[in-house]
């Protein structure tokens, strides 16, 4: 189980955000604290997040974030099916349909 989960399952998102910020301080190649802070990104500000129009650059930038994580992390395990549903759904929701759909052909290679 990762540490975003184990944390948000405790309902302490907040401390979960801090301890994967630490371990991708450590070591920015770490591919499941790339994933766990990526993950947190888009939950925290993907469709249904409670959002005014004020936040829509912030939560692009958000999601560029999440985007840059998780390539990093398929660069280490570019296998992962998890990680490239996961970006499928950060350009889907920003609206780039053709990458998001290429992402999930990537899935369906990877097994």
């Amino acid at each position: 189980m990762s540490l975003f989960f184990f944390r948000s399952a405790s309902g302490d998102l907040e401390l979960s955000a801090k301890k994967i910020q630490d371990l991708i301080l450590r070591d920015q190649n770490h591919p499941a604290a790339l994933i766990d802070y990526a993950t947190l990104l888009l939950c925290k500000h993907g469709p249904g997040a409670n959002a005014g129009e004020s936040a829509c650059a912030y939560q692009l930038a958000a999601f560029d974030v999440a985007k840059e994580c998780l390539l990093g992390a398929l660069k280490v395990h570019p296998k992962a099916a998890h990680t490239w549903v996961n970006l499928a759904n950060a350009y889907h929701v920003t609206g780039d349909y053709r990458s998001s759909g290429k992402c999930l052909e990537k899935v369906l290679m990877a097994h």
